[in-house]
Parts: C-alpha cells; structure tokens; sequence
C-alpha cells in the first residue's frame, strides 16, 4: 500500500459522470460573477457577459 495515495471515493466511471454533468451545467446554466474585475479579466482572455 502507498502511503502517500489518496483515498479514492468514486469509481473511474462515476468521476467521468461528474466530469460531463459539470461541463453541461457549465454550459447550459453558466456561473454568475458578481466582481467587475474578474468580469474584464475573464473578457480579456475570450469569456463572454
């Protein structure tokens, strides 16, 4: 046993799941940005408002 692994709590399976249910939620419902500032920076480098 490597006492330096992680305990891993979810298949490789199960982590490709919430991997694409992030993208999707990502893509459909977005995230909101309250600050000004990280606003422009995300602009800056091709996000959009």
């Amino acid at each position: 046993m490597n006492i330096f692994q992680k305990p891993k709590f979810l298949s490789d399976k199960e982590m490709q799941k919430v991997h694409e249910v992030s993208l999707y939620l990502l893509e459909h419902k977005g995230v909101v940005f309250k600050s000004e500032e990280a606003r422009e920076i995300l602009k800056t480098h091709g996000g959009t408002c």
